[in-house]
């Protein structure tokens, strides 16, 4: 993706590689965070919502965007997951996602189903 930018010269962006759990950036220093297609793969969630709650600005938001199944779908995944090499770790539904982002002090913005396998939902900070 950091290719795909450089490429495209996508302006006012950094892109970096890192750990979410431990993110290199000042507090309130963004405004925008997009996480596309990684959540499901995030073994600590609430943790990386603390780190970015600490870096998001006050009226900050994060959209996440991410695998889109039927609920028994993905039930049956999750319950392969923790037996499996992918890198995966659970796959959210919105109401899981709402209740992980509100503990972490996030409001629930917008919600869409934008194609057969992938939603978006954006929360702001609180």
């Amino acid at each position: 993706m950091i290719e795909i930018t450089i490429f495209k010269k996508i302006k006012r962006c950094e892109l970096s590689i890192g750990d979410s759990n431990y993110l290199s950036y000042n507090d309130g220093s963004i405004d925008l965070i997009v996480c596309l297609n990684s959540f499901h793969h995030y073994s600590t969630p609430g943790l990386t919502l603390k780190e970015i709650k600490r870096v998001l600005s006050l009226d900050g938001r994060v959209i996440i965007g991410d695998i889109f199944t039927l609920p028994i779908i993905r039930e049956v995944i999750n319950l392969y997951l923790p037996y499996s090499r992918s890198g995966d770790y659970k796959m959210c539904s919105k109401k899981s996602l709402d209740k992980i982002f509100s503990v972490e002090g996030f409001k629930d913005q917008n919600f869409s189903i934008i194609s057969p396998w992938l939603f978006i939902s954006e929360y702001k900070n609180k």
